[in-house]
């Protein structure tokens, strides 16, 4: 008989599993580790556990206390120890260590009764490792045993499909769908789309590359690209391509270009805001365009 669970799929042994982590079954969520060569923590050291083992935290704290100290004042103990730390079924936030060639992916069952919700991330007394690889790997596994009745936001994950309508991704995310496509992401995604597509990224230092009547909007240190009659919107220090016909706007330190057949023409480059649609430009208060070519 099949087990009322929270996520999607079948995980093996579940019953073992949860009186391990001191639950029922239907109590056990997903969490997101990252960790380093060896599976040691990037932060501490600690040593986790390999695939099919339990991780069990010696300095358990069930709250996220506050303290003052060397650190400072309301530093929070949660976030140097007092628990196993992971983004909950891999949505959270971004830290460096997500970037480094050796970071190892870590998914593990965990008590949802127990968890302790914190500002970036919740911590746990007990984990069971599901699996082990690269971030694409183990963004994978989350989804493919994602929660009932939504799609988290996985760190890391990618989608690609021409038939997709609509798309949510997280941080890092690569997301390839067709015409007319919806796609979202968060810092660091790559958002491709066909002709009419809407693509937002609610994060920095993102790629995002759509053809024809699309809307693009970044945030600060992206690139966004577009074909004719497109508009592009994006913040500071953003570098920006689209067709003739086309509205951008950006914010200091960015760079506007256009194309028209083979030929690319930077209409503006470290201005304070600014309009351009083709063959006109509207200038506002610090703008600096360039010499627009002769239409």
């Amino acid at each position: 008989m099949s087990q009322e669970t929270l996520f999607s799929g079948e995980i093996p042994n579940l019953d073992m599993i949860a009186a391990a982590l001191q639950c029922e079954p239907s109590e056990v969520g997903l969490l997101l580790k990252v960790v380093g060569p060896g599976r040691k923590a990037f932060i501490n050291g600690w040593q986790w556990p390999g695939v099919g083992d339990l991780a069990v935290c010696p300095d358990w704290v069930p709250l996220a206390t506050t303290w003052q100290g060397e650190y400072g004042d309301g530093y929070s103990l949660s976030s140097i120890g007092n628990g196993l730390h992971g983004s909950l079924w891999g949505e959270g936030a971004l830290f460096e260590t997500y970037f480094r060639e050796d970071a190892i992916s870590l998914v593990c069952a965990v008590s949802m009764r127990q968890k302790v919700t914190l500002p970036n991330e919740i911590k746990v007394p007990r984990a069971w490792v599901l699996f082990e690889g690269r971030r694409e790997k183990a963004a994978q596994y989350l989804l493919d045993h994602s929660p009932k009745g939504w799609i988290p936001k996985v760190i890391g994950q990618r989608y690609d499909t021409e038939n997709a309508l609509h798309m949510d991704g997280g941080h890092l995310c690569v997301l390839k769908g067709g015409p007319k496509s919806t796609l979202s992401g968060r810092r660091h995604s790559v958002l491709v789309g066909g002709n009419g597509s809407t693509l937002r990224s609610s994060g920095d230092y993102s790629t995002l590359v759509a053809g024809s009547h699309s809307y693009l909007r970044g945030q600060h240190e992206s690139h966004l690209t577009a074909g004719p009659f497109s508009f592009l919107e994006a913040g500071t220090n953003c570098v920006m391509t689209a067709g003739v016909g086309s509205i951008m706007r950006a914010g200091k330190g960015s760079k506007l270009s256009w194309v028209s057949s083979e030929t690319t023409t930077t209409i503006y480059t470290s201005y304070t805001h600014y309009q351009h649609s083709g063959f006109w430009v509207q200038e506002t208060e610090g703008s600096k365009p360039l010499p627009l070519p002769n239409s």
